[in-house]
């Protein structure tokens, strides 16, 4: 029996927790934080949103409710991963821990308080809350590579990898796409079989490589520096070679245009007057992430594509309420909210 049968039962049993299209849509009706959290508790967020409303203003507790619920669910994939299917999906859930570590490393730069970078820092994996505490107790970067050395964390070895370039450019971007790096990079290094699930697990992979690095492009289109691109199983992809080699950003939407993204670029377009105001773009490929991860669950029900799938799916319903709520809190439209949620029933 392969080693995602049972894990992918459990995980079509949790789907059955995620909120209908019909409920997000109806959160977009209410006036106020609270009218949105008080729907909630008739929802598989009831019990944390019910603690967290106790003890917080609506906002925020909203926001540490659906993080732990998001962090609850990753937490019982884990422990029930097993067999080979486990160190492929710690490679996929590694993405949380990233964010994470990326999270505190900007609050550190910005010399932010400890709580106000635990305030920003979502769900994790393999990484515990007291790590994160520890992290972002430090005073500076070089600390928290350290620390992280110490631990034996592949992530502090990936950050030291990046030191002297974080120093030449007085950024952290060498120091964050290092930590992707990595990150792809190890997963790669797991298809020793040749098991048709490893191929579907090279196939998301590559997906979300290749779509971080269409954004990339757009950031770094007209600057005097390439873009730095994930390394993709199989190589770049011919819209990713032609958007790095593009000169200004209407040569790269046209680009754009001439792609599989052309709806994407149709609905986000508006918000792109110049480079750096990417945001709604980077969002609506969520749509693309979750509709390769759906087809590739139908292809093989047997495979960590439907891990995949859920998890990006929860993902995207927290961002969704997040967005709702934010939205709410600061009267914007029903219409100018709807712009930038995704809807899984669509993928």
């Amino acid at each position: 029996m392969s080693d995602y049968a049972y894990i992918n039962a459990r995980v079509c049993s949790m789907r059955t927790g995620l909120l209908s299209r019909e409920t997000i849509e109806e959160l977009m009706t209410f006036e106020s934080v609270q009218a949105v959290a008080e729907r909630l508790l008739d929802t598989s967020y009831r019990t944390g949103l019910a603690t967290s409303m106790a003890q917080r203003e609506p906002l925020r507790a909203l926001d540490i409710a659906l993080d732990e619920s998001l962090q609850e669910c990753i937490q019982r994939i884990l422990r029930m991963a097993s067999g080979d299917a486990r160190p492929w999906i710690q490679a996929f859930v590694d993405d949380w821990d990233v964010q994470a570590i990326k999270t505190v490393l900007r609050g550190v730069q910005r010399q932010l308080s400890d709580q106000t970078i635990l305030d920003g820092v979502g769900p994790t994996a393999r990484l515990t809350r007291r790590d994160m505490e520890q992290l972002a107790e430090l005073a500076d970067i070089r600390g928290i590579i350290d620390l992280l050395v110490s631990w034996s964390s592949p992530w502090g070895t990936a950050l030291k990898s990046a030191w002297d370039d974080y120093l030449a450019e007085e950024t952290l971007v060498p120091l964050e796409f290092a930590l992707d790096v990595h990150r792809f990079k190890a997963a790669y290094a797991l298809n020793t079989s040749g098991l048709v699930e490893d191929h579907v697990a090279l196939q998301l992979l590559a997906a979300e490589a290749e779509l971080t690095n269409v954004v990339q492009c757009l950031i770094s289109v007209g600057g005097q520096k390439p873009p730095r691109l994930l390394p993709v199983a199989g190589g770049s992809s011919r819209i990713v070679r032609a958007l790095a080699a593009a000169n200004d950003l209407p040569q790269a939407t046209a680009i754009l245009a001439e792609s599989r993204f052309r709806e994407v670029l149709d609905i986000a377009l508006p918000f792109m007057t110049h480079i750096g105001h990417l945001g709604m773009f980077e969002r609506l490929l969520e749509r693309e992430r979750l509709l390769g991860a759906r087809r590739l669950a139908l292809q093989d029900p047997l495979s960590i594509a439907v891990v995949s799938h859920y998890l990006r799916c929860k993902r995207n319903e927290v961002t969704n309420i997040k967005l709702i709520a934010r939205g709410v809190a600061n009267g914007v439209v029903p219409s100018a909210i709807r712009a930038g949620l995704i809807f899984a029933s669509e993928s």
